[in-house]
């Protein structure tokens, strides 16, 4: 039995009952992403299609299918939203991957300067703003925020440019 296998099957035996409540509403959304972490991808979509029905805004989570799946495209679509109307860190490094991904560095690294400067994720925009200017061959401006990056202390891992070599 798969990570998740269990919780498929209870989710799949709520969602076939009547609802009885509201929280039944969010059983779609569940198994939605237990389907996401076992990259099965279009009956993650199918799900969260109902999570729609139900009135959920899914932005974050279809972007993050989109991004797994390589459609960065319709990922930034989605994560736009998302960073601009909850400017939130985990929103604002994803959609940036999403330019990036796609060579818009120019245009990653003028949002996350915009959107940085009235929110509290000063770490992350550090990396982002630094991996958009490496990216885009501003090495002066990119050594300026890999200091900044470096006195934070979170240059391991997130600073991983592998992502992004192959692009």
């Amino acid at each position: 039995m798969r990570k998740g296998d269990q919780a498929i099957e209870n989710l799949l035996i709520a969602i076939s009952l009547p609802p009885k409540d509201d929280q039944w509403k969010y059983c779609p959304v569940s198994l939605a992403r237990v389907y996401t972490q076992q990259n099965d991808w279009l009956k993650a979509l199918t799900y969260y299609k109902m999570g729609l029905e139900n009135g959920f805004n899914l932005d974050y989570d279809f972007g993050n299918v989109f991004l797994d799946i390589g459609d960065y495209g319709k990922a930034e679509k989605y994560l736009r939203n998302r960073a601009v109307l909850e400017t939130i860190c985990p929103s604002i490094w994803l959609y940036n991957f999403a330019l990036l991904a796609q060579g818009k560095f120019r245009q990653a690294f003028q949002f996350t300067d915009s959107i940085c400067q009235v929110n509290d994720c000063e770490r992350d925009c550090n990396a982002n703003l630094f991996i958009a200017s490496f990216l885009f061959n501003e090495f002066e401006q990119a050594e300026k925020y890999f200091h900044q990056v470096q006195k934070s202390g979170m240059e391991d891992g997130v600073l991983n440019l592998s992502h992004f070599m192959n692009v």
